[in-house]
């Protein structure tokens, strides 16, 4: 029973993390700081778990996935009408093209990308928080929901006995907390300099 009840925790977060991002970017018209990396990444993620999640029928995680595959594209939209390059954009349709493919004919590249993503898609928005001017773009919600989304799927690998589960969302957690970590320092001494200006 509590099992089947994080499952269901654990799919709406997994559902629901990428829209405080999408949201902060259409009120604020910032992407300052913002990672179009690290959304290239996640649609090709979102994108993979998508197909594998069509090619089983297993429909939770085909809406898990659709909502967060909106969100990105949203986040792309926007982010290419506020300064980031068009070719960005490309690369992300050329992405999903490869996904669908994959599915068709290749699920062993699938699988691939399914962990490959895993690992990596995190780098470029942290590489983006220690060298932009302004990280005021990044949501923290969005963080602290992978955070969260990320221990309840560690306990439901341990008790399926699941060691890729349990390390990937273990990568998923550390990566959100440093995340988090590095977005609070960067904006520590944009609000005291505010202050001391207002003073």
């Amino acid at each position: 029973m509590l099992i089947t009840l994080l499952t269901a925790v654990g799919m709406t977060l997994s559902m629901v993390f990428v829209w405080p991002q999408t949201v902060r970017i259409l009120r604020s018209g910032r992407i300052d700081g913002v990672s179009p990396g690290t959304w290239t990444l996640s649609i090709l993620m979102f994108g993979a778990w998508g197909g594998y999640a069509i090619s089983i029928g297993y429909w939770p995680l085909i809406l898990a996935n659709t909502s967060c595959m909106i969100a990105a594209t949203l986040i792309f939209i926007f982010g290419t009408r506020l300064g980031w390059p068009l070719w960005w954009a490309g690369l992300c349709v050329l992405v999903l093209v490869l996904c669908a493919l994959a599915v068709l004919y290749a699920p062993l590249v699938l699988a691939a990308a399914m962990a490959g993503t895993g690992l990596v898609m995190r780098i470029p928005q942290f590489v983006k928080l220690l060298r932009a001017p302004s990280v005021e773009g990044v949501s923290t919600p969005t963080w602290w929901i992978s955070a969260v989304n990320s221990g309840v799927w560690i306990v439901i690998g341990l008790e399926r006995s699941s060691v890729p589960l349990v390390l990937a969302s273990g990568i998923g957690l550390v990566t959100s907390l440093a995340m988090l970590a590095l977005l609070y320092r960067r904006r520590e001494p944009a609000t005291a300099l505010a202050e001391s200006n207002a003073a």
